[in-house]
């Protein structure tokens, strides 16, 4: 018999707390973030808002070992078209077009002149009723095909079978009762235009389906065999799949479908260079995602979360990628960067500081804990310089009349342009631009500049330094009493060091634009982030010391 005594009961609680701590679940002291497994880029979308057009009215698409087109709803895709070939599809809203010597042309049957040529249309001929399926769907159409019908599946609400692209109606009808004669006894109906739908083609243009459904995406993904699973959209490859969408005002958007990590692979070449310092790479990478996760749903009214160009991040796919860089990117897959135990939201960066990065708000006029000026000494840096004729100012503000004179009224600790002033002859006062603005006004590289023109003389003054100015305006003493210098002629002549006459602009009619660095200078500097991995410093002290107070989890 086993006798417990005190030392016993003890030792037993002491076990059986200890099992119970190792059958508790693991509790990490690191914060989860939820981050999207997926991200939506816009390839070709219109936005006037930010004075972007591309969409488009029909494309071409392929992949190596073919193709699978659908539509994607709850969360799972239902094929209507599969190719298990490289064949070239062709994808085209469902509307009127003419095929001049094998070009495609939209038009508009409304306007005038309609071009010249073989003409399609959105008018179609519904072939019986609704089927429960697909496979339902297909073997009918093989009994219509085998009777001398081009008939094809859709999917709308229901499924269904379509045949022909009518540009009228009336050609439409008359194609349904010769229809009807070669199919006999059954159910027909002319098909109206409707702006929601896609229909896709063959390379030699047989019409291969058309989906049209308003609570479902229309989606093409490469097919299962592919290797790596990418496709190839006019000439450009991307991963993922492509998902298309009829929006009033953008034509046929089309957005590339993407895991967010294989985003980073299209991104970060284009972005800071492909070939850069590894530790520099991990850092762009970092900010990269963490810009995009910031910014899912930015363009949510073109149904998207972030388009491919400057006006988000660049991304350009499959075609950039390169293997040691994307290598380099999966070693930071899991990390983030936060600021106070969240997730940081206000993640920027831009091409080159000129030495010092700038404080948000001279930029943006909003103070952030973390976007404050730093030292960037480790950068090389980039000079610019852009020469503007005056009539150039004035278009673009012309309210202002002929341009009489620019000035540089404030600058920031770190030496950039916080506010610039622009003199015209159609206003009492000038024309004040702040902060980013007097950058963007005129399309600089950055707010980091000096002006000077074809009107600036100087002066002997007590300083050290000659005094820069300008006559125009300016009272001078004559023999005959004060008076202020007449600018109608706009030249003038003046007596320089040595007796040496020179003539002078009255009024500027060139500015030149001297100036360092590029972009807004908020957050990290690209260039400064490679001379940082090239000096020694790891990746999270690059993102560190551009972002004060920040963490990496």
């Amino acid at each position: 018999m086993y006798i417990l005594n005190k030392k016993s009961y003890k030792r037993i609680a002491c076990i059986f707390i200890s099992i119970i701590f190792l059958l508790m679940p693991f509790s990490s002291t690191r914060a989860e973030f939820s981050l999207p497994e997926t991200i939506k880029v816009g390839l070709y979308y219109s936005d006037p808002s930010v004075h972007v057009n591309t969409a488009v009215a029909s494309f071409k698409v392929s992949a190596k070992a073919g193709l699978s087109v659908g539509f994607f709803k709850d969360n799972s895709f239902t094929s209507i078209y599969e190719d298990n070939s490289e064949n070239v599809l062709i994808v085209r809203k469902d509307s009127y077009f003419t095929n001049s010597n094998g070009s495609l042309v939209e038009y508009s049957p409304e306007t005038a002149p309609i071009p010249e040529g073989e003409k399609t249309g959105p008018f179609h001929i519904l072939l019986g009723t609704g089927y429960p399926d697909l496979a339902a769907a297909n073997e009918q159409i093989k009994a219509f095909v085998e009777k001398g019908i081009q008939a094809y599946p859709v999917f709308t609400d229901v499924w269904q079978i379509w045949s022909g692209f009518y540009a009228d109606l009336d050609n439409a009808r008359q194609e349904m009762i010769n229809a009807a004669a070669a199919l006999g006894e059954g159910a027909y109906e002319v098909v109206q235009p409707a702006s929601n739908r896609i229909a896709v083609f063959s390379s030699t243009g047989k019409p291969l389906c058309i989906f049209g459904n308003d609570t479902a995406f229309f989606r093409i993904i490469p097919a299962q065999s592919n290797d790596p699973k990418v496709l190839s959209i006019d000439g450009k490859v991307y991963r993922g799949a492509l998902e298309v969408r009829r929006l009033s005002g953008s034509d046929m958007t089309v957005i590339n479908v993407v895991g967010l990590q294989e985003y980073l692979y299209g991104n970060v070449p284009p972005e800071i260079g492909g070939n850069s310092h590894p530790e520099a790479l991990k850092a762009q990478a970092l900010a990269s995602k963490m810009y995009a996760v910031n910014n899912i749903g930015k363009h949510s009214k073109t149904g998207f979360d972030v388009c491919a160009t400057t006006n988000c991040q660049v991304y350009k796919g499959y075609s950039v990628e390169i293997k040691a860089c994307n290598d380099v990117i999966n070693e930071i897959a899991g990390k983030v960067i936060t600021y106070d135990n969240q997730l940081a939201r206000q993640i920027y960066y831009f091409s080159s500081s000129a030495g010092r990065t700038e404080d948000s708000v001279n930029v943006w006029g909003y103070p952030h804990p973390y976007l404050k000026s730093v030292e960037d000494k480790y950068e090389l840096v980039y000079s610019w310089t852009k020469t503007l004729r005056a009539s150039d100012v004035k278009a673009k503000i012309p309210d202002i009349g002929n341009v009489l004179g620019m000035s540089i009224l404030k600058t920031s600790e770190a030496g950039r342009v916080t506010q610039l002033a622009v003199r015209g002859d159609k206003r009492s006062d000038p024309a004040v631009y702040s902060l980013e603005r007097c950058r963007t006004i005129f399309n600089l590289d950055s707010q980091m500049y000096t002006i000077t023109t074809d009107a600036d003389v100087y002066t002997s003054s007590k300083a050290a330094v000659p005094l820069k100015t300008q006559i125009g305006g300016k009272k001078v003493i004559t023999s005959s009493g004060t008076k202020t210098i007449n600018t109608s002629n706009n030249k003038v002549y003046v007596l320089g060091a040595g007796g040496k006459q020179k003539t002078v602009a009255l009024v500027p009619e060139t500015y030149v634009f001297s100036g360092k660095g590029w972009g807004h200078a908020v957050g990290m500097s690209q260039e400064g982030a490679r001379s940082m991995g090239k000096a020694g410093f790891k990746y999270n002290e690059i993102i560190t010391h551009y972002f004060l107070g920040t963490k990496i989890e």
